[in-house]
């Protein structure tokens, strides 16, 4: 054994390259370490740590995206792509872009967790380690260029968010949301990777570029075919598309709103950018010897799933009073709109959209977010909107500018967005699906603009004391109007029970925590910038379809 061994050369690991991965990881240890001092130390602690963590590895991936940009730099690859590990994983732009989206979702989710609802639960350091876990996964997915990798990543991407859907431990709607994620999830993985099984079967390979010298050869299409069915129906189930999209809106409006953010986006990057380079690289493109695309056989599949969810989720959205439901929905076409793109090969559409989805849904998270804190009575419901624009002007133009962004109106990131994804439909040929995404872009004005007028024109919502008063956080101290201190009334004591009927009350609503706003207001401006300039976007993602192409 010790013989046969030896001759095992171990494949050389570029440090280098893997900064940001390890940064990641690093994150995650430190973090749960930190987390186990306790008090209030430990929870800041562990979430400063984690942020570091992600934010170092964010950094790391542009310095690498720079670098290549130099073709006799010392990062430079075969064209700028640097295959790391024996070509399992390639740190190309495509990769780089995903990581850096991942990271900007897992600090949004841990600004949000930070004294977010349920985190006290599950503990700051679990949540903070379980959030860059499940981003190193990202990370990987991202940059998989191997079938056993993409499983690799994929996994990881996913088992943490398992735990953190269920992680606020005193709600059934989070219990149900880990449970339904866990099943559900678990059937996307292993539909995925039956569909792994049957290519390695047929083709003898796992790398994805050695893949497509051989696959299109007639003689294997028989389990090639069905195993690329496989593959899209397993990153459907993580991408949100219909039919395969029954967990999202449940799950979205169970998991703690840290974690809903934190998937809607990262998840998605990653995922897309995987199934990008599988189905260009490894089956979108012509072998060697005049073997043939498979392009013609994935290509009517996944027009088939944008088309479906795109009507299922714009028409789904219409009337749910949860925003995260609302949102749930809207991921689901926004999805669609996303794979549209990917059908007709256009790379570039789909990285600039999947950019400009990201930067307006962690705006209206966050939002979402700062509200909950500030009426913990309402917690998700669109209510917790009405009114905001009276006393909290701010957020209400964050909100405004998030939930426009997401509509694609103009100004906004997400309108170029559309409008190149729109033109590549048309140029390649797809012109109906163009029409199904303005329809149902115009269609989702219901659901988007609504929230809007409620938080401009609505009245607030009362608070729980009935004379229009806020609710107080337990055994606060209360001034009346008097200036007579009082407490607060305990869990179950209704309002008002400690003071004379006719006496009013005034108290400040709790505010929202600083680095909420924060949040909002970085990808806020984000939203608004690529919307007036949007020539970086669409240069950002045209260097990384340059990078997927170059791969073959």
């Amino acid at each position: 054994m010790l013989v046969a061994t030896s001759h095992i050369a171990a494949p050389h690991v570029d440090w280098t390259q893997l900064a940001p991965i390890v940064a990641l990881g690093l994150g995650m240890i430190v973090s749960l370490v930190l987390g186990l001092l306790g008090g209030n130390t430990g929870k800041v602690l562990a979430i400063v740590a984690g942020v570091i963590g992600a934010g170092t590895a964010g950094i790391l991936a542009m310095t690498l995206w720079n670098s290549q940009d130099d073709v006799g730099g010392s990062f430079a690859s075969h064209h700028g792509v640097a295959r790391v590990i024996a070509g399992s994983l390639v740190m190309d732009k495509a990769a780089l872009a995903g990581i850096v989206i991942a990271c900007a979702s897992a600090i949004a989710g841990l600004a949000i967790a930070a004294r977010g609802r349920g985190t006290d639960d599950a503990g700051h350091g679990e949540t903070a380690a379980l959030i860059l876990a499940s981003a190193t996964g990202m990370a990987i997915l991202a940059a998989a260029n191997d079938l056993v990798t993409v499983f690799l990543g994929l996994e990881l991407l996913s088992i943490p968010l398992y735990v953190l859907c269920a992680s606020h431990v005193d709600r059934a709607a989070s219990l149900e949301s880990g449970l339904k994620y866990l099943i559900l999830g678990s059937v996307g993985s292993a539909t995925a990777l039956m569909g792994i099984a049957l290519i390695y079967g047929a083709t003898g390979e796992m790398n994805i570029d050695k893949i497509s010298q051989v696959a299109g050869q007639g003689d294997l299409r028989g389990l090639v075919v069905p195993g690329v069915a496989l593959l899209v129906a397993g990153f459907g189930f993580k991408l949100s598309l219909a039919p395969l999209h029954q967990w999202t809106p449940d799950v979205y409006d169970g998991a703690p709103t840290a974690v809903t953010a934190f998937m809607s986006v990262g998840t998605k990057a990653a995922a897309l950018i995987v199934t990008a380079r599988l189905l260009i690289v490894g089956f979108g493109q012509a072998g060697t010897g005049g073997v043939a695309s498979l392009y013609d056989y994935w290509h009517p599949l996944l027009y088939v799933l944008a088309a479906a969810s795109i009507i299922v989720g714009n028409v789904g959205a219409l009337g749910q009073p949860s925003m995260k439901r609302l949102l749930g929905y809207s991921s689901i076409a926004q999805a669609g709109y996303l794979i549209a793109a990917l059908s007709v090969g256009a790379v570039t559409g789909m990285l600039a959209y999947l950019i400009a989805y990201a930067v307006s849904t962690l705006t209206v998270f966050a939002v979402v977010a700062a509200r909950e804190v500030e009426r913990p009575d309402l917690g998700d419901d669109i209510a917790a909107l009405d009114g905001i624009a009276h006393d909290r002007p701010l957020l209400a133009w964050l909100g405004t500018i998030g939930m426009f962004g997401l509509a694609g109106l103009p100004l906004t990131a997400g309108f170029f967005g559309k409008i190149i994804v729109s033109g590549y439909l048309i140029q390649g040929g797809e012109t109906w699906l163009a029409v199904l995404l303005i329809v149902g872009s115009i269609i989702s004005l219901a659901y988007y603009v609504s929230p809007v007028l409620r938080m401009w024109r609505a009245e607030p919502a009362p608070f729980p004391g009935g004379d229009g008063a806020p609710a107080p956080e337990p055994g606060a101290v209360l001034v009346s109007a008097a200036g007579v201190p009082e407490t607060a009334p305990a869990h179950g004591e209704p309002y008002g029970a400690r003071r004379s009927i006719n006496e009013p009350r005034s108290v400040l609503a709790p505010r929202a925590p600083w680095e909420l706003g924060a949040i909002a207001v970085i990808f806020a401006v984000l939203t608004l910038v690529l919307g007036v300039w949007p020539q970086p976007l669409f240069n950002l993602a045209n260097d990384a379809r340059q990078a997927i192409f170059t791969l073959h």
